[in-house]
């Protein structure tokens, strides 16, 4: 039986909390990634498509952007960056752990570009968080000299927010399908995609960051998925996450997980953004269901004994 697969690997998932983000500590967290989804993109039968966060690599490369004190490199181009970095990270440790087992499967990391909409209220609004912490002199100092745009972070410091507009397309949808039907694992949509508007009757890049969650669903609806895995550093959706009464929930349906969302049970800047792309998915698909976990509870999750496993009914 074919089963339809897309599988989102969180950026912050491949980089540990407490690591540097060294070029060696990169390759081995995106090896042993792997390693958790290996019965997933070995199984012939299986049509696999892989998508990944970036923000901590994006974060670094702003890093040494500001440094300079230079917006030198644009925004939407650290995208294509570090979708090459990860991307080809992704494509060998698979075709390492292919060359191991013997298997003959073909793996592409592709370099994906998503349109957004120039009038999304999102650039208006710029509120996502991205790259270093700063003191509010040093953020006001390079408002005046980059012209970037700073905001206080949970008393943390200034970060530099930017928008975050709604995917509409994957440019390059047609290419994907091809190969996601002719069982290539297709490694695609890195960091939520590159960020494209039309100007006239071109298309021009655009400093903006769309969520990775929703541009996977959006990929998976694309792609008519059945399934939706997507790995971060958690093992499951929690209710009242990080209070005494915390409680982790393996079954939820896509009616309580519209009814918990309302009750404000999943945080803007994590859970959130996960559960709304879920709900976009599944949507009224009875067929259609999502795995939330971490790599450690991959294999548990699929067998109905860890994770949180999200339906319609």
């Amino acid at each position: 039986m074919e089963n339809r697969i897309v599988i989102a690997l969180g950026g912050n998932a491949i980089q540990g909390c407490h690591q540097e983000g060294t070029h060696e500590e990169c390759i081995l967290n995106v090896s042993e990634a792997i390693k958790s989804i290996r019965k997933i993109v070995a199984d012939l039968h299986n049509k696999v498509a892989i998508t990944h966060g970036n923000g901590p690599q994006v974060g670094k490369i702003l890093a040494q952007n500001d440094s300079l004190n230079s917006g030198a490199i644009p925004l939407f181009v650290c995208d294509a960056m570090t979708q090459g970095q990860l991307g080809h990270f992704i494509q060998l440790a698979i075709k390492n752990l292919f060359s191991s087992d013997k298997i003959e499967r073909e793996v592409l990391a592709t370099v994906s570009t998503v349109l957004v909409d120039a009038d999304d209220s999102a650039f208006k609004n710029p509120d996502k968080p991205i790259g270093n912490f700063y003191t509010k002199e040093k953020a006001l100092k390079m408002t005046r000299d980059i012209g970037f745009i700073y905001k206080e972070d949970s008393g943390r410091g200034y970060r530099r927010v930017v928008p975050s507009p709604k995917p509409k397309y994957f440019l390059e949808i047609g290419t994907i399908k091809d190969l996601y039907e002719k069982g290539v694992i297709v490694i695609t949509g890195g960091g939520g995609g590159i960020p494209v508007v039309i100007k006239g009757s071109v298309y021009q890049g655009i400093d903006a960051v769309i969520d990775k969650d929703r541009a996977s669903a959006l990929l998976a609806n694309e792609l008519n998925a059945d399934c939706m895995i997507i790995l971060t550093d958690v093992s499951g959706v929690a209710l009242n996450y990080g209070r005494k009464d915390q409680r982790w929930v393996s079954l939820m349906t896509v009616a309580e997980a519209e009814q918990y969302l309302k009750d404000g049970q999943f945080a803007l800047g994590s859970m959130g953004p996960k559960i709304e792309s879920v709900l976009d998915f599944i949507g009224k698909n009875s067929k259609r269901y999502v795995i939330i976990t971490n790599f450690e509870s991959l294999d548990s999750a699929i067998g109905g004994n860890g994770g949180t496993k999200i339906f319609f009914k």
